[in-house]
């Protein structure tokens, strides 16, 4: 195929690959892809053979594997000058100026994200996923349209990754050999950490210096840094609550959970049931909507969203503003929703189901009051309520035969 020349290192040439990831709806048609640094990239360096080395460490900094002057700077400031000036050197920088473009940041920094490849732990979903079907082919869900969604993620999915990087979680139990980096995770050295956490307590990982059976030389050995994605946490906890008296694990009668469960809790606990087991870990899926507000948002608290239910039934400090519409107005608009769906709430909504509530007491305090003193006795005699009682009962009879269309030849109470 088509090769170029690297805009730097004149002495190093550069493959062209197609691929549709690009067109010339934006710009020429033609990206720079970087196998390492990107999920599109990533996946058409796995299609072409193309080395996926990271030229950017955890801390957002240039290595030296990819020039020595910009080792230890960092990608979005000192780094990217240097490159520019690089580009200057060799003229081969024709026009710079600031463009404004669409680029990911996380949600909770609000900081622009890098992506770039490290050493993760992934579960094959794909060989899990027939016997997955399988087992909740005769799962029953409410509402009855679940397993189809669930069906679709599990065909969407391929690997799992189940380790995450943080500074608190439930670590993955395995060491790295210091200098071949060989790692060391068995039945053994499992089962001797299960004694030191029983003993010592979860912090032992942490804390502890002798985490290893005495057959290994701990010197030669470092613990590992990762920890499980909380969702395989959870998704193992049919696994503790789900033994009977014989220590075997039953299934659950119902789980219960939001929408967004058909690929959380759903699906993680299908996919380690499934393969520890070979069967689903519940019989039956309970599905809820969300609460959301009165635009059909999600409640946040960064966006000010948020309906508070105190505010709504005790009121706020300012009562022209936020009046008190009492519990019953919060407990009808619960009842009149659908729980499989979304419902909104608003200050106008619960003020709609408060006037509703009023209605209804409104139309009990007339009967209250329209019936006080009555007195069954004065209405209808005590002999005639036997006659009254006879009269319902063959009506009833009457009634059920005329349904059935199945007359008798004499009917009698």
């Amino acid at each position: 195929g088509m090769i170029c020349r690297h805009p730097i290192y004149l002495e190093r040439t550069v493959r062209m690959i197609g691929s549709d990831i690009a067109n010339t709806s934006k710009g020429t048609g033609v990206v720079h892809i970087a196998p390492a640094h990107g999920m599109d990239d990533f996946g058409i360096g796995q299609k072409h053979n193309l080395s996926t080395e990271s030229s950017v460490n955890s801390d957002g900094e240039f290595m030296a594997n990819i020039a020595p002057n910009l080792e230890g700077k960092f990608i979005f400031t000192s780094g990217n000058e240097a490159v520019v000036e690089m580009l200057k050197e060799e003229m081969n920088l024709f026009h710079e100026h600031d463009y404004k473009h669409s680029y990911p940041y996380d949600w909770r920094t609000k900081q622009p994200i890098f992506v770039h490849t490290s050493n993760q732990w992934f579960v094959d979903t794909a060989m899990l996923a027939n016997k997955a079907e399988a087992a909740i082919s005769g799962i029953t869900t409410y509402p009855d349209n679940g397993i189809s969604s669930m069906l679709n993620r599990l065909q969407l999915r391929s690997y799992w990754c189940i380790s995450r990087q943080r500074a608190w979680g439930l670590p993955i139990p395995v060491f790295y050999h210091k200098e071949s980096g060989e790692l060391l995770l068995n039945e053994s050295t499992i089962q001797h950490l299960v004694s030191l956490v029983l003993k010592h307590g979860a912090d032992i990982w942490w804390e502890g210096t002798e985490l290893l059976p005495t057959q290994y030389n701990a010197d030669e050995y470092e613990r590992g840094r990762d920890i499980l994605d909380i969702w395989f946490d959870s998704g193992v906890s049919w696994d503790c609550v789900l033994r009977d008296s014989k220590n075997r694990t039953t299934q659950a009668d119902f789980y219960i959970e939001g929408k967004d469960q058909y690929g959380g809790w759903f699906q993680s606990s299908l996919l380690t049931s499934v393969g520890l087991q070979g069967v689903a870990p519940y019989k039956n899926l309970m599905v809820h909507g969300f609460v959301l507000d009165e635009k059909g948002q999600k409640m946040s608290k960064s966006i000010g969203n948020v309906v508070d239910p105190m505010v709504l039934t005790n009121g706020g400090k300012n009562p022209q503003r936020d009046p008190a519409y009492g519990a019953d107005a919060l407990r009808w608009w619960v009842a009149e929703s659908n729980v499989h769906q979304d419902v909104h709430i608003s200050t106008t909504i619960i003020k709609s189901a408060a006037e509703s509530v009023q209605k209804i007491r409104n139309s009990v305090r007339f009967m209250l009051g329209n019936l006080n003193e009555f007195d069954k006795m004065k209405i209808v005699p005590t002999p005639a309520m036997l006659i009254l009682d006879l009269r319902y009962r063959f009506e009833d009879k009457k009634l059920w035969y005329v349904t059935s269309m199945n007359y008798p030849l004499n009917l009698s109470v």
